[in-house]
């Protein structure tokens, strides 16, 4: 019986980290801060303090107590990204309560498939951030000075990643206030340009495995989803082609 426990700690624990990877996802949509606070209560209950109670029974409850007092730190306290300026794209923008928050400082010790996973999620953060900062109403010098800024950002070699860009083009949206469905098509040309090393061209050495062949399969499935919603855009514009 107590073979059987540790093996179930030990599965719990091994799914904490990637089941905490996709919770980042709760800062990139902006979704509701309870909404947030919650989910990580769940997680953590689940995944940190439960495994630890199957081993040490008198854990649970004041483990239990500590992470009701540490969400409502979080709700109250913690911001979803970091307070890092968006004028630097390469500086840490997700929070230190998000996975690529916490790990992104630790990147370079990491094996290159962790550290171009990081990068690429702490640029999501960065891409929200800034979308979150543009006023809602621009001029027409305003909107040029905006492009300009995020064109020369996204021109760094290290950021240049066409994974992002679902979450790029309603930077391009908000700065451009024209059709939007024309807008969503033209955007993607735009980041299209700038955007020409891919995860998948990659070539990882076997330290990185299986985290490599991972995110290149993620990854690959985003850019297929996101290429057949512009395919279907490009229809929608044009039905009698």
């Amino acid at each position: 019986m107590k073979r059987l426990k540790i093996l179930f700690a030990s599965l719990l624990f091994l799914s904490a980290l990637p089941l905490w990877r996709y919770l980042d996802m709760l800062a990139w949509f902006n979704l509701n801060g309870l909404f947030t606070v919650v989910s990580f209560f769940i997680w953590s209950s689940i995944f940190l303090i439960l495994p630890i109670s199957l081993i040490y029974r008198r854990v649970f409850i004041p483990g239990i107590i500590l992470n009701i007092c540490f969400s409502f730190l979080i709700y109250f306290f913690a911001n979803p990204f970091s307070s890092h300026s968006v004028d630097y794209p390469e500086e840490r923008h997700c929070s230190l309560l998000n996975f690529a928050g916490f790990f992104y400082n630790f990147k370079s010790i990491l094996p290159s498939a962790h550290e171009d996973d990081l990068l690429i999620r702490n640029q999501i953060c960065w891409a929200r951030k800034l979308s979150l900062s543009i006023p809602d109403e621009l001029s027409k010098h305003e909107s040029s000075v905006y492009l300009k800024l995020v064109e020369e950002k996204l021109a760094l070699p290290e950021l240049k990643w066409k994974t992002t860009l679902p979450f790029l083009v309603p930077i391009y949206l908000k700065i451009s206030k024209v059709d939007p469905i024309v807008d969503t098509v033209e955007a993607q040309k735009f980041w299209n340009n700038h955007y020409t090393a891919e995860i998948q061209i990659r070539d990882y050495n076997f330290m990185s495995y299986p985290h490599s062949d991972y995110i290149k399969w993620e990854y690959r499935l985003l850019e297929k989803y996101w290429s057949e919603f512009l395919d279907n855009v490009e229809i929608t514009r044009n039905p009698e082609e």
